[in-house]
């Protein structure tokens, strides 16, 4: 009678911390859509989130916020992504990347730039005019990963 009264107690007792955790837990979102020129056209910026367009992704998790901050004089575009893993085998991992881009083009109303990785060429797309930005990453096997499929290409546009 004794032991099952301990275990009772216990089980009590670890509902009762259980429960003190389940405060309800603040929304997670990503800061607005904006995407911004200096006057001098000497830097632009883009924020937001990224959504995939077109089939599902496992590259990227629904949950993110990411900053690009591309600078001319530089020759380069900062991808600083924050992303929360939503599925498994990881759900509710936050984690962080940076990515440097090389930029291959910058008019008045445009900036490309574009990254290699071993398994991957992404390319980062700004409009001024259209207040749109856009990733795309296409698998190669260009730098020695055999198991990349070049048919493997993932678009998303900010939000």
């Amino acid at each position: 009678m004794r032991t099952s009264l301990t275990l009772v107690l216990v089980a009590c007792a670890l509902l009762a911390l259980n429960c003190s955790t389940l405060e309800p837990r603040p929304e997670v979102r990503s800061g607005n859509k904006t995407i911004s020129d200096e006057p001098d056209f000497r830097y632009r910026f883009a924020r937001g989130r990224w959504k995939i367009a077109g089939k599902p992704s496992t590259i990227l998790p629904t949950l993110n916020s990411v900053d690009v901050m591309c600078l001319k004089d530089q020759g380069t575009c900062t991808e600083t992504i924050a992303m929360l893993e939503d599925k498994s085998p990881s759900p509710g991992l936050l984690w962080a990347m940076n990515t440097e881009f090389k930029i291959t083009e910058w008019t008045e109303t445009l900036v490309r730039a574009v990254a290699q990785t071993r398994v991957a060429d992404l390319e980062l797309r700004i409009s001024i005019p259209d207040e749109s930005a856009e990733r795309t990453v296409r698998e190669t096997r260009a730098r020695g990963v055999a198991s990349s499929n070049p048919a493997n290409v993932a678009r998303w546009m900010l939000e």
